[in-house]
């Protein structure tokens, strides 16, 4: 039996994904598809659309056949800790014979490149890192300047490189490619370029991106998005959101009170803190009359949005830089498995669970104790009373 195995969010799932799962099939020999999927609070620092049970389930019904948990300190760490932590969880998954990865470019042989400048990080990288770092520039934007020049050393249009490295699946699939070759582990690279997204136009719209049908939903236009998700998974979204819509006011308020609470020296120990962040953070946290704002008079070029709301959320969770050496490799909660392929639970090692025992070592119940914690919080957001831990296995 051969797997190939997949990192996504699902947040939520939709045509474009389906295609993905379809085009996978298509172009490889495997039997199984693995998905390895973030939990209830996602990469974007914020809580999900719908919860893991009920995306996961989506995931199944649309051609997956087993749903991984990619753990919390993964799944809203940078983009680098992100494909880190689904590739670990990757490497001790039995039969995995190929990684697919969707991208937004045809010439995967300068994404192969560009992978290898940034996995090497000469002497000449650093130095010019370091100076678009003096400029003021976000770390994220310093280092894709950095590799776009090398780029240039290496045969690449400097300008190409400059459009690779804009699109947002384009840079995970190298954070892929890197945590692939650090960790050596031998699995093929199977890319999928994905359809173009549209921006939207009608109710009869097909493909379109995951950010635009939150958008369209968050303003109540639910109907207007049904031809661009599954039939099955947009009747199950419909009926989470009807009852269970994550508020924003509430995961603010929260995240607010969190860091209102933290010492200085407690938010200087925030994983991604760095070069006196927490000063401009203290000082805004009680200003701010809710997360937009504090998000606002804090980010410049140098800090982005996105690093910020991480902060924020990590804050919530207490994940600091002495949590993140603790952690030896990452344990990881089946969420949802095709019941014609449950015989595959007995080959997984004991990094992978379904239920806890009691007796767990100290790094696994780090692990539990961060998706409790998650989960309470998922369901104290969309005011649902029910969702509680340990979750139930879903099967299809």
């Amino acid at each position: 039996m051969k797997c190939c195995a997949l990192i996504c969010e699902y947040n939520p799932l939709h045509n474009g994904h389906c295609y993905q799962l379809r085009r996978i099939k298509e172009l490889t020999d495997c039997d199984r598809i693995i998905c390895i999927m973030s939990g209830d609070f996602v990469q974007r620092a914020e809580p999900a659309i719908a919860n893991k049970l009920a995306r996961a389930k989506c995931a199944i019904l649309s051609g997956a056949d087993m749903v991984v948990e990619l753990p919390l300190p993964y799944a809203i760490g940078s983009g680098e800790l992100f494909a880190k932590g689904a590739v670990e969880i990757l490497k001790n998954l039995p039969n995995v014979h190929c990684l697919a990865m969707g991208c937004e470019t045809d010439d995967v042989q300068a994404l192969k490149t560009l992978a290898k400048i940034q996995l090497e990080e000469s002497s000449l990288f650093k130095k010019l890192l370091d100076e678009h770092l003096k400029q003021g520039l976000s770390y994220a934007r310093s280092y894709a300047a950095a590799s776009e020049i090398m780029g240039e050393h290496s045969g690449l249009l400097r300008d190409m490189s400059h459009i690779i490295l804009s699109k947002p699946n384009n840079v995970l699939c190298l954070e892929y490619l890197k945590a692939l070759k650090r960790q050596n582990v031998n699995v093929e690279p199977v890319f999928i370029k994905r359809k173009a997204d549209k921006k939207y136009v009608d109710e009869k719209i097909e493909i379109t991106s995951s950010s635009i049908i939150r958008k369209r939903i968050a303003g109540g236009f639910m109907e207007d998005v049904s031809n661009a998700i599954p039939c099955a998974s947009f009747e199950m979204l419909v009926k989470e959101l009807a009852e269970h819509y994550p508020r924003p006011q509430t995961y603010s308020d929260i995240v607010l009170f969190a860091l209102r609470n933290m010492s200085v020296e407690e938010i200087r120990n925030i994983a991604e803190v760095s070069e006196g962040l927490e000063n401009p953070i203290s000082k805004a946290r009680f200003d701010a009359v809710d997360l937009d704002k504090l998000i606002e008079r804090v980010k410049s070029k140098r800090y982005t949005e996105s690093r910020l709301k991480r902060i924020c959320l990590q804050a919530v969770f207490k994940l600091n830089n002495g949590t993140m050496t603790d952690i030896t490799h990452p344990y990881s909660r089946i969420i949802a498995i095709k019941s014609d392929f449950k015989e595959y639970l007995s080959r997984l090692p004991d990094t992978f669970y379904i239920q806890t025992q009691g007796s767990e070592s100290m790094s696994k119940r780090m692990f539990i104790e961060l998706e409790k914690q998650s989960m309470a919080l998922y369901g104290l957001i969309t005011h649902n009373d029910e969702y509680a831990f340990p979750p139930r296995l879903i099967t299809v």
